[in-house]
């Protein structure tokens, strides 16, 4: 290192005197030292009292911790930006020493434009029509007419089973058999007697399960007539079984 003659300094330590590139400053004799004498040196300053006189001219400061049930003290003032109190290292976040001042944080709400939100609204509704689309173009299988007796042989079974239920005379029993678009059999009891706007209700009675809005409902026969609310049984059914379908 000849060409930076300047750089370090020797060790203070006469026993050593040991060129150091990297020295420390004793703070007491404030000499330089090298890494290995840094603290052991027999400095003379070391144990240096203060006396009773500095003391008074500069007295030391404690502040107290204002947190409940707590007598830490710092030799530094710790603020609360919210409360301004003193508070120790382990109450200085206002969380710590539940900070009363401390200000709510509500939860930011979302809001979006409401030309976003109908143009979601809108894509839901195109959704909706496309999944309507799919289901209304499901191609159904028709049934052939042994299936549909095979269907209905079925239905008679069930409804014998809730024969006893219907409380109708057992010489105006009347057998009726409701196609579904979805080619479902479904079955019911009447009274020959009746017009069809009474036996509609009573086969939506033994049947819950079949959701028709009879006002917008189109009751068709099996020989393709429309059937109106008015019309008796006996007419329109002149056969044993009525059988009719709806759109």
């Amino acid at each position: 290192m000849a060409e930076l003659p300047d750089l370090g300094r020797h060790c203070s330590l006469s026993s050593c005197n040991q060129l150091d590139y990297t020295p420390f400053l004793c703070n007491s004799c404030e000499k330089f030292y090298c890494g290995k004498h840094r603290f052991i040196h027999g400095c003379s300053n070391e144990d240096r009292q203060i006396s009773d006189e500095d003391a008074k001219k500069n007295p030391m400061k404690i502040f107290l911790c204002s947190a409940e049930n707590c007598n830490n003290k710092e030799v530094l003032r710790i603020e609360c930006t919210y409360c301004q109190l003193n508070f120790c290292l382990n109450h200085k976040n206002p969380e710590g020493h539940h900070c009363k001042c401390m200000p709510i944080v509500k939860e930011k709400e979302t809001l979006l434009p409401q030309a976003v939100i109908d143009r979601i609204n809108q894509d839901e509704k195109e959704k909706k029509k496309v999944d309507d689309s799919k289901i209304s173009n499901k191609k159904i299988k028709i049934l052939t007419e042994k299936e549909r007796l095979k269907l209905e042989k079925i239905e008679t079974m069930k409804l014998k089973m809730r024969n006893s239920k219907i409380g109708i005379p057992e010489g105006e029993k009347f057998v009726v058999f409701l196609t579904t678009p979805d080619q479902k059999i479904r079955g019911a009891v009447v009274s020959k007697n009746w017009m069809f706007g009474r036996c509609i209700d009573e086969f939506i009675k033994q049947n819950p399960d079949i959701k028709i809005d009879i006002k917008n409902t189109k009751f068709i026969s099996e020989l393709g007539e429309e059937l109106n609310f008015s019309d008796s049984l006996k007419v329109i059914f002149p056969n044993s079984v009525g059988r009719f379908t709806y759109q």
